[in-house]
């Protein structure tokens, strides 16, 4: 499930139609429509957003460790998603009980 949520309201602001559980997330969200409803709204995602648009964790490199700044902003961007992690959790508890 593709959902945006507004940081401030904890609301969902928009949302996708289900795909199928196999469906790579960064197939579900170039295929949603979310990203053009986005447009110059920073959104965040994880790692699975790659090159799709979404802000998403700093990675280490192979043999590196991340660089000055890298894991703040990490740990910034977890203070952010635990926030829709729980919304989306929400969801799924209000879809289960309907």
């Amino acid at each position: 499930m593709q959902v945006i949520i507004g940081t401030d309201t904890k609301l969902v602001v928009a949302a996708a139609r289900p795909v199928p559980g196999a469906t790579a997330d960064a197939k579900a969200w170039r295929d949603s429509g979310l990203a053009t409803a986005c447009e110059g709204v920073t959104v965040l995602g994880d790692g699975a957003y790659i090159n799709t648009g979404p802000v998403v964790p700093h990675r280490k490199r192979p043999g590196r460790a991340l660089l000055p700044g890298e894991e703040e902003d990490n740990a910034e961007h977890r203070r952010v998603r635990v926030c829709v992690e729980h919304a989306v959790a929400h969801l799924h508890n209000l879809a289960m009980t309907a």
